[in-house]
């Protein structure tokens, strides 16, 4: 199976070759391309002046009933990008904070729900969903400044929540979940830590929580019925949980 991160890169490539960026003057600029059927789009921008907003959405041939919606505000700069190849699947992206960027991608699957929120505390933050399979749920919740969150989910009904807090920085998070009923969560504060989950199986648990700095916690999962919880609150720790 290919890494989180080079599955995220290879999709952005791909984004970048179906939504080729325009030249413009406007402050913002939004891009909705729609192919399939019953689909439902909104973009709400508010301008920022000298710091415009790209919101792109693409709702592909064969797709039916997707939902999205995307709001930018704050001070600006933001770039979020969803793209959909299912069917009744929703995608709900927020930046209120400055220079963020979203991505989702729902390519073949059904019911599944993703959301990105950056709040008005939010500064270079970074957001990648990529989802297919059945009745996944993801979310990634940024604050503070120069994080990283990453979510890759296939297979059905596994949820998957990313949080970086107020006041942290250069955070980095990555779930990568496959299989039915898995649940990750990483819960990040301070300064450039990382954390990564693998599920793989059915009926998996996984929660790292972070609040010192310079850590590192890796937990990788297969089977059924596996639990794992790893805290880390001082410094400079390293922490691997494997379970097959």
């Amino acid at each position: 199976m290919k890494p989180v991160k080079s599955t995220l890169l290879t999709l952005s490539a791909f984004l970048l070759i179906n939504f080729p960026v325009l030249a413009t003057e406007a402050d913002d600029f939004a891009n909705i391309m729609q192919t399939g059927s019953n689909g439902t789009v909104t973009i709400d921008q508010t301008m920022s002046p000298g710091n415009p907003n790209l919101a792109q959405i693409s709702q592909r041939a064969g797709s039916s009933n997707e939902v999205v919606h995307i709001t930018q505000s704050g001070n600006g700069n933001h770039s979020a990008t969803v793209f959909m190849t299912g069917d009744n699947d929703v995608g709900n992206v927020s930046q209120i904070g400055i220079m963020d960027t979203a991505l989702i991608m729902l390519s073949g699957s059904s019911l599944n729900t993703s959301t990105i929120f950056q709040d008005a505390t939010s500064e270079s933050n970074m957001a990648n969903i990529h989802e297919s399979g059945l009745s996944n749920k993801s979310s990634i919740t940024q604050s503070g400044q120069g994080a990283q969150a990453s979510i890759a989910q296939s297979g059905s009904i596994n949820d998957a929540a990313i949080t970086q807090e107020i006041g942290s920085s250069n955070n980095d998070a990555t779930i990568l979940q496959t299989g039915s009923s898995n649940i990750g969560s990483i819960d990040q504060s301070g300064i450039s830590n990382i954390a990564e989950i693998s599920q793989n199986g059915l009926s998996n648990s996984a929660e790292i929580v972070q609040s010192g700095n310079s850590n590192y916690a890796n937990v990788s999962q297969a089977g059924t019925f596996k639990l794992a919880q790893l805290t880390q609150t001082g410094n400079s720790n390293s922490a691997i949980i494997t379970q097959h």
